[in-house]
């Protein structure tokens, strides 16, 4: 994951945009706000975590009892081990105890 760089909002503009994505740090955490066209429902991110590694936060995750949401491929992704893999983008989900759905994230190449 992203190691922390203040602790706390340094700024309330984001420090990188990457298709219509705003990335954001405050308090050593990292995240992203994204448009959304769905409804509240818990089955779209209601927040989004960029870490620059997937697969290690997803099995510190798991390792820490969280289940990782499972979903269908779509057509030219991968899905293995709770991790979806669209090419420019690795990501897994997971809920919270509300039924949220939170994201992690790994963009590749910027």
């Amino acid at each position: 994951m992203r190691a922390p760089s203040t602790a706390t909002c340094s700024s309330s503009s984001p420090y990188a945009t990457i298709t219509a994505n705003l990335f954001y740090e405050c308090g050593g955490a990292s995240f992203l706000v994204f448009p959304s066209s769905g409804a509240p429902s818990g089955t779209h991110d209601q927040l989004g975590f960029a870490v620059d590694d997937v697969e290690a936060a997803a099995a510190t995750l798991r390792d820490r009892g969280v289940e990782l949401e499972t979903y269908e491929a779509p057509p030219g992704c991968s899905f293995r081990d709770g991790i979806m893999d669209y090419g420019s983008v690795k990501a897994a989900w997971f809920k919270d105890s509300e039924g949220n759905l939170i994201s992690i994230a790994q963009f590749v190449g910027g």
